[in-house]
């Protein structure tokens, strides 16, 4: 039976070969399964298989002989290798031969030892081993080979005959010598050579001689590496996530695991399934109360498992954080079964009308741009037809597109989402401008396979729009429905996820409790314990996690502050828990450890309310000025009057306040002009969800793609008409539904027609109430004097 070493990383050393052989004596052959493997000379084991993504050669790579009749064989199967190699599997020196056999001793006749005999001829050597190597890149070929083991050592010489000791014939005494050492005996024949096979094969094919049964193992592994550095959530570890993602379902399409995670990456989700661009109403003061006492309560169990200083101490430890475990797994099961689904369910509804809605959108104006479909487009370098422009945008939507960066309006036309993903991700687009990335309006023309940027197809079709506008507003809304696909994408997955936590929770309250009623079994085995300790830890961390993201996700969007996103909280690397793996209280401090990096500065909805309009930042003055919007023109009058809804944008900043940066609406006054009812009225406010906002700290903008939020003002009569205003009460905070969200963006008013009278309607005043950061004058004070 051979012995299997999965990692991710893997060096081979002396100690880790010794450290193996010890685990089973009887092993001959150890097989190695890594991304990244380096290993040089080999030893312990007979046979030996290396499996790698990357090999990072060491010059050579050898094994000895075990014994003259078992040479080594080594098998390298790697995609990749990085520098020069050598693979050596030699064959044993064979046996030395005999010794020659003494000389006779001298005579009477002849006093002199007689010469010893001839050594014998050495033995032959050991037969070569075996070298196998499949590779699928390598900067320089690699080589082989399996020399047979050299002839064993002539024998030497026997030694020479002693004289004789007597009288010599013809008298006297004798004097002879001994006599001379006999010639040392031939080398033996070398072994015959082993086996050399070094082959390049496509990259695909590298690992297909390795036993099959090790593929849904090290698949398994794989993912646990992929979630782990999905967990990290940065452009490095994002990239590395998908390649592990990706090569598990190539080593074992059934998994289950990776597809799920693989999706929820390219779909710009968090490990846990909720959208990165998360839309967030939030009740702080919940979120404090839940995410403090756990993070204590946690940190606290795994210091009195840290400090164990004997085995009952530390079983102490292991009861009393079980028991907390307990409680804390029921109240997250209770939150997800009340709130959790629900609030999922909710949100895809949501996302379902939005998408719907804007379905319907494009049809429309489609149809409207039908009549003009064959009048020419030109812009820049570009010639085609207002038709064919309009169909491969909206094709966009319709085809093989998807959005791989909402925040960069950047989508995958063609291409495998994953692989576009990491084009982005490797383009550096999640850190800096993603202006310079992706084509625009001529490649989608050319039919290219590529990654586009939404921004640079909008500004070239508007840029060679003569339809008053018409086509510019269906590639706007195209990319505002590919985001609304997105969305409802995700709010499907997130729905899927809050009833696999709910089953996931289930599960763990009844495993902990089984661990509780046999608990004097269970303390038997402290590794299996500790897993099972661990493995409920890391459920309740990424619950912690959650929360703290949605506060910081809270600050991204209604402080437009970069934050640093990260749901690493509470796990640690698959190599180093291995690494831990035979000593409990080390591998817990290791996990209390990554625990404690969780930020204690977690944001309260007060925090960020007086931070947004009474808080104050150097160089800058928190404001907060009217926006007036008046609407009197014929058309859109009737428009609103005949269909009982008007849209109207406020997307440019011309006309609106001068160096006020990131306003947000606080409340909004609506006065109808000469409409009536008999009672009061609710008019609806929607806000598109879809926003732009120029941060203060560098007067960029940013752009917002969040579901739409909707409020009812109350109308009553008026000197004027009909007027009410939002919020009524002024000091209110969260959850007014516009709170933290920006001026610049596209609203829409409507109301039911059987309510009010818009027979006399002249005009529709507005008047945003916005908070924002205006920059600080320097003003000259002249001397009263």
């Amino acid at each position: 039976m051979a012995t299997v070493y999965i990692r991710d990383n893997i060096s081979v050393t002396p100690d880790l070969l010794n450290t193996l052989k010890a685990q089973d004596p009887t092993s001959e052959s150890v097989i190695f399964i890594a991304r990244q493997c380096t290993a040089g000379s080999l030893s312990e084991f007979l046979n030996y298989t290396i499996a790698a993504d990357e090999f990072v050669s060491q010059g050579s790579l050898s094994a000895p002989p075990l014994d003259l009749g078992n040479p080594a064989s080594i098998t390298l199967l790697a995609k990749i290798i990085a520098g020069s190699l050598q693979v050596t599997c030699p064959g044993a020196e064979g046996p030395g031969g005999a010794e020659g056999a003494r000389g006779d001793p001298g005579t009477a006749d002849d006093n002199n030892g007689g010469q010893g005999g001839e050594g014998g001829t050495g033995g032959q050597g050991g037969p070569g081993g075996a070298v196998t190597v499949y590779f699928g890149t390598a900067a320089t070929t690699p080589t082989g080979s399996a020399p047979g083991g050299p002839g064993g050592p002539g024998g030497p010489g026997g030694p020479g005959g002693p004289p004789f000791a007597g009288r010599p014939t013809g008298g006297g005494f004798g004097h002879g010598r001994p006599g001379p050492v006999g010639r040392p005996g031939f080398p033996g024949p070398a072994g015959p050579d082993g086996s050399v096979s070094v082959v390049q094969v496509d990259t695909e094919a590298v690992w297909g001689t390795l036993d099959p049964t090790q593929y849904p193992i090290w698949a398994a592994y794989r993912v646990q590496v992929g979630a782990y550095l999905f967990r990290q959530y940065q452009r490095t570890s994002l990239l590395a996530a998908i390649t592990e993602f990706q090569t598990a379902l190539q080593l074992d399409p059934t998994n289950t695991e990776a597809p799920i995670l693989l999706k929820r990456l390219v779909q710009q989700q968090t490990p846990s399934g909720m959208p990165r661009d998360l839309d967030i109403v939030l009740d702080f003061t919940l979120l404090i109360a839940s995410v403090q006492p756990l993070i204590q309560n946690l940190l606290s169990a795994y210091q009195n498992y840290q400090n164990s200083s004997n085995t009952q101490q530390l079983l102490d430890a292991l009861s009393e954080f079980l028991q907390l475990t307990i409680g804390q797994l029921k109240d997250q099961l209770t939150q997800a079964q009340n709130y959790g689904v629900a609030e999922a369910q909710a949100g895809l509804s949501a996302a379902q009308q939005q998408s719907s809605l804007l379905q319907g959108q494009i049809a429309t104006l489609q149809q409207k741009l039908a009549a003009a479909s064959s009048n020419p487009f030109s812009f820049g370098g570009i010639l085609s037809t207002i038709g064919t422009v309009a169909g491969v945008v909206t094709g966009m939507m319709t085809g093989a597109g998807a959005i791989v960066s909402i925040a960069g309006a950047i989508a995958a036309v063609g291409t495998d989402v994953a692989d576009a993903q990491s084009q982005y991700l490797d383009a550096g687009g999640d850190t800096s401008d993603p202006s310079s990335i992706g084509g625009g309006l001529d490649t989608l023309l050319s039919g290219g396979k590529s990654l586009i940027n939404l921004g640079k197809t909008l500004s070239q079709v508007s840029g060679g729009d003569t339809t008053g506008g018409q086509l510019s507003q269906l590639a706007e809304l195209t990319k505002e429905g590919m985001i609304a696909n997105l969305r409802e994408q995700q709010a499907q997955d997130q729905l899927n996820a809050a009833n696999r936590l709910v089953t996931q929770l289930t599960n763990e309250v009844n495993n902990t409790q089984n661990l509780e009623n046999n608990w004097a079994s269970a303390v038997s085995d402290l590794n299996a314990l500790t897993d099972q300790l661990l493995h409920s830890y890391q459920i309740l961390a990424d619950r912690v996690t959650n929360d703290v993201f949605h506060s910081f996700r809270a600050l991204e969007v209604y402080q437009v502050q970069p934050i640093n996103v990260r749901f690493d909280y509470g796990h640690i690397s698959p190599d180093e828990d291995k690494l831990y793996y035979g000593n409990p209280a080390i591998r817990a401090s290791a996990y209390g450890a990554v625990l404690a990096n969780l930020p204690n500065d977690v944001a309260s909805a007060e925090d960020i309310y007086n931070q947004l309009n009474t808080g104050e930042i150097t160089g800058f003055d928190v404001v907060h000025p009217l926006v007036p919007v008046s609407i009197t023109d014929t058309v859109s009058i009737e428009q609103f009057t005949n269909n009982a809804s008007l849209q109207f944008s406020l997307t440019d900043a011309t006309g609106l306040p001068k160096d006020v940066y990131e306003m947000k609406v606080v409340g909004v006054d609506l006065e109808l002009v000469g409409a009536s009812s008999a009672n009061p009225v609710n008019v609806w406010i929607s806000h598109s969800g879809h926003w732009l906002m120029i941060r203060h700290t560098n007067q960029k903008t940013v752009e917002f793609n969040l579901l739409p939020r909707e409020e009812a003002i109350g109308c009553s009569a008026s000197a004027t008409g009909l007027s009410g205003s939002i919020p009524t009460n002024t000091t209110q905070v969260p959850p007014f539904s516009f709170w933290g969200r920006g001026l610049m963006a596209k609203w829409l008013l409507y109301f039911d027609p059987t309510q009010m009278d818009t027979s006399k309607l002249t005009a529709i005043n507005i008047k945003f109430s916005v908070s924002g950061y205006k920059l600080q004058d320097a003003v000259a004070l002249q001397d009263p004097s």
